[in-house]
Parts: structure tokens; C-alpha cells; sequence
């Protein structure tokens, strides 16, 4: 294929992929998925990793939905708030969104309450996680691990409780300023409970977003750039 095929098909191609990204938004989203990442951008004979800031949302049917990938400081909580409110612009009911699942950016929680005030807010228990490994004694880490493996993954929310004071039990003063990390954010780590079982291992994860950002990022390699 000649380059000015590949070239004019690419410009088509971009066209329909902007008007895609900001098509309007019909459907209910009980939940959103949020995350920040980096994409290799050309812009006019460069190219740089550029953050951008993506949105996946799971609809009435349970589906789930690419609603926004943004560019925006993935740091910056005002940005953010950015990308929900062009959200809702276009169309999405903030009433209708029951929960966000998202890291730990520090005021991103306190934020997505106020633009959907019907939610609460899910941390990833797999970046927590990590956060508080990193903060325990390397002698206690594997221990630690099994047991907060036991509130993660507990049966109900009271079990998940328990399993969270016989790690704090177990770890004592030994590993306080990995507990109390977990410890902070307990509730927001278990607010997927609120939710039918079904939905809980999906839930408690920022896995879904990952995934696609990954994928995305898989896609475009052999370009080396997003257009």
C-alpha cells in the first residue's frame, strides 16, 4: 500500500474517531471506571508520551463503554473535574452513576462525589495494596499480603472487616505504617459490598481500565504514535 493511501486513509479514519470520542452520550452509566495514561502523540514531526485521561463506563444492560479518553495532567484533580463536567455535556446523567472505581489520587474521591453525588467511590484494592506492601518491613510482606488477601477477597463486607482486624492484630507494631495505608481508605476499599455479588471481583479493581489502556497501547504500537 502507498504511503499517500496509508496517509489519506489515516485522515479519514482521525475524522471519525474524533467525532466518535465526542459523540453524544446516550445511554445510563451506573458505573465509571477512571484512569489516567500515557500515549506516544505525534504532533508536527514530533513525537512525545502525552497523558491522557480515560473514562469506561458500564451501562444499564451491564456493558461497558469507552466515554471519554481525554488529554489532561493525570496528576491534576482540576482536570478531572474537567473531563466529568464535558461528561455531562454530553449527555451523561450524573443521578444514574452509583459508583467510580479509581486509584488513590490524593482529592479524586472527595471531587467525583460532588460531580455525582448518588455514588460512592471504590479504591483499587490492587494499588492499595501495592501502596502498603511498599511501606511494610521487606521480613513481613509476604504475611502481610496473605492476610490483607483475606479482606480483599472476603465473602461479605463484615467478613472482609474481620479479616482486616486480624491483620492489624497480627501486624501490630510492626508494620503500622502499612496497616494504617490500608486502614485510611478501609471503607472506600469495600464499597463495592453496596453492590450485587456478582459484580464484586469486577468492582473492587481498576483491572477493566487497564486493560483497555493496554490494549490501546498495543494497537498503536507499530505506529509508535496516536495521530
Amino acid at each position: 500500500v502507498s504511503k499517500t493511501t496509508v496517509s489519506e486513509s489515516l485522515e479519514v479514519m482521525k475524522a471519525e474517531a474524533q467525532k466518535w470520542l465526542v459523540r453524544p452520550i446516550e445511554k445510563k452509566y451506573w458505573a465509571l471506571y477512571i484512569d489516567g495514561t500515557n500515549f506516544k502523540v505525534q504532533r508536527k514531526g514530533t513525537t512525545e508520551r502525552e497523558p491522557s485521561l480515560c473514562v469506561l463506563g458500564v451501562d444499564e444492560t451491564n456493558h461497558r463503554s469507552v466515554i471519554a479518553v481525554e488529554p489532561g495532567t493525570r496528576d491534576n484533580v482540576e482536570a478531572w473535574r474537567a473531563v466529568f463536567r464535558s461528561l455531562k455535556e454530553r449527555g451523561l446523567a450524573p443521578d444514574a452513576v452509583r459508583i467510580g472505581i479509581m486509584d488513590g489520587l490524593p482529592g479524586l474521591e472527595k471531587l467525583f462525589r460532588e460531580e455525582f453525588p448518588n455514588a460512592v467511590t471504590q479504591r483499587c484494592w490492587l494499588h492499595a495494596l501495592r501502596n502498603a506492601l511498599a511501606k511494610s518491613p521487606a521480613r513481613y510482606r509476604d504475611a502481610f499480603k496473605q492476610l490483607a488477601n483475606k479482606s480483599m477477597y472476603g465473602k461479605s463486607e463484615d467478613a472482609a472487616r474481620k479479616a482486616f482486624l486480624e491483620l492489624e492484630k497480627a501486624m501490630g507494631q510492626d508494620a503500622q505504617r502499612a496497616v494504617q495505608c490500608l486502614k485510611k481508605d478501609l471503607d472506600s476499599l469495600l464499597a463495592h459490598y453496596r453492590f450485587e455479588e456478582k459484580f464484586w471481583r469486577a468492582l473492587k479493581t481498576t483491572n477493566a481500565i487497564e486493560r483497555l489502556n493496554k490494549e490501546l497501547k498495543r494497537r498503536t504500537k507499530s505506529m509508535d504514535t496516536v495521530g
